[in-house]
């Protein structure tokens, strides 16, 4: 809405001064101080101004709609914003956007816990074939006794150490285990202690193992190449991104010169027409008011000012 503004209001300026010339040249074209071809060349060019005013009369109420309807405005509510923004310089640092890009952008963000997440699998699948020590313990009281009789509460205790050896797809255990427990009256002795030594040979137990293992770690390469990409897309981005501010800058620095110079030639054409060396067709040449659209849209589009005129 605010571009629009700031068209509307450069072509409504234009248009004005076009107005009052388009009534010199008319008043001048019946007292046969111009010739017909220069009083249509006059109206020729007063008429692309007045087409480009329309339109961008046009783009203000298309936009002005889609801002309501954007924000479910009525119609009878006046739109309070700036009819006019100036231009300001801002000093962009590359490599500092490049930083803050690979910081804060959503896309790069996901990716690299997607990674971090992948590479834990991973590391979860190789510790399955490593080496593997556990030890396992337990004290307390315990009873154990015909239901007749009486329940005697007495110390119990095991003691268990496991060791486990992946060997290629196979697996070898091997386990040792304490334990004392008490008994009943029926026996004897108050406890019963026991000590037990295994060994177990598993053959082809750990090919899921090994599975699981490529497979977590191809989702782990997978990721890093999913990550290097956004990283290299989000790169791309930034370094574009700042190219065109730089490009525009450029451009809105010739553009500029440009109005100063035809600001200049017009005054110029100005003073010949007083002394009569130049006639009203001059003061409305195209590229004038070409040079104008360029300057309207500064924030929109700067190559605008590109185009070849007319």
């Amino acid at each position: 809405v605010i571009l629009n503004r700031m068209n509307w209001d450069t072509f409504n300026k234009l248009l004005s001064e076009a107005n009052k010339l388009m009534a010199m040249g008319k008043l001048m074209y019946q007292q046969r101080l111009i010739t017909e071809v220069e009083y249509k060349q006059l109206t020729s060019s007063y008429q692309q101004i007045k087409f480009l005013f329309i339109s961008t009369q046009k783009d203000l109420s298309l936009a002005e709609l889609s801002f309501r309807q954007t924000l479910n405005l009525p119609e009878d509510q006046d739109i309070k914003l700036a009819n006019w923004l100036p231009f300001e310089k801002v000093n962009i640092d590359l490599d500092a956007s490049l930083k803050i890009a690979k910081m804060q952008r959503p896309e790069l963000k996901i990716r690299q816990l997607v990674t971090q997440f992948n590479n834990l699998n991973e590391q979860i699948a190789k510790s399955k074939n490593r080496f593997h020590v556990s030890l396992t313990g337990k004290v307390g009281k315990m009873a154990e006794d015909y239901k007749s009789e009486p329940e005697v509460f007495r110390d119990s205790w095991y003691v268990g150490l496991k060791v486990s050896r992946p060997l290629g797809n196979n697996s070898l255990d091997t386990s040792i285990v304490q334990q004392n427990r008490p008994v009943g009256q029926f026996s004897t002795e108050d406890t019963t202690k026991s000590f037990t030594r295994s060994l177990e040979l598993s053959l082809l137990d750990r090919l899921g193992t090994a599975s699981d293992e490529k497979a977590a770690h191809v989702e782990f390469l997978k990721a890093v190449n999913e990550e290097m990409e956004t990283e290299e897309t989000v790169t791309a981005e930034t370094e574009k991104a700042y190219a065109n501010y730089v490009s525009s800058l450029f451009q809105i620095e010739t553009s500029l010169k440009k109005l100063d110079f035809q600001s200049r030639r017009l005054k110029v054409t100005e003073g010949k027409m007083k002394v009569k060396e130049a006639n009203i067709t001059k003061l409305l040449p195209s590229g004038t008011f070409n040079i104008l659209l360029c300057k309207s849209s500064f924030f929109s589009e700067v190559s605008i000012c590109n185009r070849e005129e007319t």
